[in-house]
């Protein structure tokens, strides 16, 4: 588990809390997404879901919604700290 460092990116980890975007980084160009642009907290419900497959992706509009959850999803990575070594509690 992770958290995120107190200050960092507020604005993209806003944003996925509840836009949960899963990218398949495959070999070559081969990627794929499976996007749930609204994923209510506490909801066992996704809406406006969109799942975009190698050969779709393609499409110039496809790359580049793709390269920008990357990005994002990135920057959330790299701003992350371990939980683990917190013992259950969170700095």
């Amino acid at each position: 588990a992770v958290c995120l460092a107190e200050g960092a990116v507020p604005e993209v980890a806003r944003e996925l809390e509840t836009c949960h975007p899963t990218l398949f980084i495959g070999p070559g160009d081969n990627n794929a997404a499976w996007i749930e642009r609204l994923h209510p907290r506490d909801s066992v419900y996704a809406y406006d879901v969109k799942y975009v497959s190698p050969n779709a992706m393609r499409g110039r509009r496809e790359r580049k919604e793709f390269a920008s959850y990357k990005r994002k999803l990135e920057v959330l990575l790299d701003n992350s700290l371990p939980v683990s070594g917190y013992a259950g509690q969170l700095p």
